[in-house]
């Protein structure tokens, strides 16, 4: 994955359709029987794309044998929908930077799947 910092960082922030990372890009499959799929790549075996229709629960795959597409087109716009920072003043902004510039940071145990519900 590349590297962001300072100001391209912060277009990747403001604006994330600017530059879209291969692993996080979207396609769309056009089947032979007239179904559309819209979905991240994250396998691709010789005979079939599986794929993430949506990125927060990439264990939800449909799997799409190659010989089934007439058609696969990339995505030009990011999953991540633009306007995510207009909500934030100056100086969130600036911390959220600062944060995302650090770089060691990970994600909280509920983002990672690991995530338990007591039932209290």
């Amino acid at each position: 994955i590349k590297e962001y910092q300072g100001h391209d960082l912060l277009r990747q922030v403001l604006e994330p359709s600017s530059e879209i990372n291969e692993k996080y890009q979207n396609y769309s499959f056009y089947l032979a029987d007239g179904r559309v799929i819209t979905g991240a790549i994250t396998k691709e075996e010789p005979d079939a794309y599986h794929v993430a229709a949506n990125l927060l629960t990439p264990d939800d795959l449909t799997v799409i044998a190659k010989d089934d597409i007439d058609e696969r087109v990339a995505s030009r716009v990011s999953s991540m929908p633009p306007g995510l920072a207009n909500v934030l003043s100056k100086q969130e902004i600036l911390d959220l930077m600062a944060f995302l510039s650090k770089g060691d940071y990970e994600l909280p145990e509920h983002l990672r799947g690991k995530h338990h519900h007591d039932d209290d």
